[in-house]
């Protein structure tokens, strides 16, 4: 676990949110899902955590069995200048019996909170996630890509 104590300037999580919704944009031209609205309401979400320090990591795509299929996982750390194009989401994975699925894990700085400013936090994001086990890897994971602005760097790593 990432203890973050930072905060980041919202043009900086903007930024970074723009190349998640790219990820997201080609899996759903790829197969099917986020919606064009859930690609937005996962876009505000991450922005708000990342600007706050409040997020750790957050994962997207499709499971099985508890399993991703096929997924993108962003893990929030220290800016180390690289900065790389989205994309390359890999195509032909077989999702027949998967379903939609989306995983967030709060920062240590989220969690030195109170309980209330939690609870405030968790009521002001577009999504209302429920609780659930945390998703295993499927077939294999390798970190591909990193996104970076200001002092914030996202390394993107894929299940497929």
């Amino acid at each position: 676990m990432v203890t973050n104590t930072k905060t980041y300037t919202y043009t900086d999580a903007r930024y970074l949110g723009s190349k998640v919704a790219a990820d997201l944009k080609q899996l759903q031209l790829l197969y099917g899902r986020p919606s064009d609205n859930e690609i937005d309401l996962y876009v505000d979400e991450f922005v708000q955590l990342v600007k706050n320090g409040y997020l750790e990591s957050v994962d997207y795509g499709y499971k099985r069995n508890n399993k991703w299929v096929i997924a993108v996982s962003y893990e929030v750390a220290t800016f180390n200048s690289i900065d790389d194009n989205p994309g390359k989401i890999h195509v032909g994975t077989d999702i027949g019996g998967a379903s939609w699925s989306t995983y967030l894990r709060k920062s240590a700085k989220f969690y030195l909170l109170s309980s209330e400013e939690q609870q405030r936090i968790i009521n002001s994001l577009p999504l209302k996630r429920g609780e659930g086990a945390d998703p295993q890897y499927g077939s294999y994971a390798v970190y591909d890509k990193t996104y970076g602005s200001g002092d914030i760097e996202l390394k993107r790593k894929t299940f497929k």
